[in-house]
């Protein structure tokens, strides 16, 4: 083998990530965009978060799930009881904004989305 082909020194010391780190990375990446997305839709645009929120159904059933996305939320206690629930941030009295927010939660969400008929 000569020198062209050798992996330069770095390479050598450097694991390798599993696949498995690699997919826990990228789910990690998709959830915290998904955090800030929420927020700047809350902060930013408020006229689709009322489009949105009127074509969500069904109603939240307490489970804690959407607190647990990415991180423990630091207000939620006894693993589904939230302390500021009547004063919580906009981007968790808007959860989910829309349908997208739901694929986190593996069907134990209230909510639903109907298909918008004045599209």
């Amino acid at each position: 083998m000569d020198a062209a082909e050798e992996p330069a020194a770095d390479e050598q010391l450097r694991p390798r990530r599993s696949a498995l780190d690699r997919f826990t990375s990228y789910v990690r990446l998709v959830e915290g965009w998904s955090k800030v997305r929420r927020y700047w839709l809350s902060r930013f645009r408020p006229a689709y978060v009322r489009r949105m929120r009127r074509l969500r159904r069904g109603q939240c059933v307490r489970c804690g799930s959407c607190c647990r996305i990415m991180f423990k939320c630091p207000s939620l206690e006894n693993g589904s009881h939230c302390l500021v629930y009547t004063r919580r941030y906009n981007q968790c009295a808007n959860f989910p904004i829309d349908h997208r927010d739901l694929r986190y939660l593996e069907d134990v969400c209230g909510f639903y989305f109907v298909r918008d008929v004045d599209a």
